[in-house]
């Protein structure tokens, strides 16, 4: 397992996207764990009891769940989770599989400190087996149409280019874009 640092999931938006080869069908084992113990967590876990793969928050009081099939084994698959304002959604090679808008726990609700990639906040969940690649932990809500680029090896900042708004003249504007991109994590051409 690998354990990244403290506060690096505080956001209250955030995208947990990453390539998963899952080689057991163990149940509920993690492919993250990001909390502060068995009463305060964020999780996924491919396979959560034999059928379902699922996202779990709780932060003290009682788990809120988004869940799909459980992801198919011994096959590599694009996985993320977006957390917005007003939605949580759970994609599955750059299709979204379950969202809720009845989610409230946000991670900066939770303020996780044990962050864990293959391992789980409860000892006695089995540790993750397989591959993982391209794990990335954004600080914002990626849309739809960044999840698809990711799940296509593209990169969801075409803002990088230069010529932000389209007019064929790299300016100011643009500059101020991407800046905007950068500090806030919202993109408007």
């Amino acid at each position: 397992h690998l354990s990244l640092p403290a506060g690096m999931a505080n956001s209250r938006k955030m995208t947990i996207a990453m390539w998963v080869y899952s080689t057991s069908s163990s149940n509920w084992q993690r492919i993250f764990d990001f909390g502060n113990g068995t009463n305060q967590y964020m999780f996924l876990s491919p396979n959560s009891d034999g059928s379902e793969m699922r996202f779990v928050m709780k932060n003290g009081g009682d788990e809120e769940i988004l869940k799909t099939s459980a992801l198919e084994r011994n096959a590599w698959h694009h996985v993320a989770v977006t957390i917005g304002d007003e939605e949580v959604v759970l994609y599955v090679d750059g299709v979204a599989k379950a969202n809720s808008s009845t989610m409230k726990i946000r991670p900066s609700d939770i303020k996780p400190v044990r962050n864990y990639i293959g391992r789980s906040q409860f000892v006695s969940d089995a540790r993750f087996k397989g591959y993982l690649d391209d794990f990335c932990v954004y600080n914002h809500a990626l849309s739809s149409e960044d999840v698809k680029k990711l799940y296509n090896g593209e990169s969801p900042w075409d803002i990088l280019r230069g010529d932000v708004n389209g007019d064929g003249v790299v300016n100011g504007t643009d500059i101020q874009a991407v800046i905007n991109f950068i500090v806030t994590g919202e993109y408007d051409k």
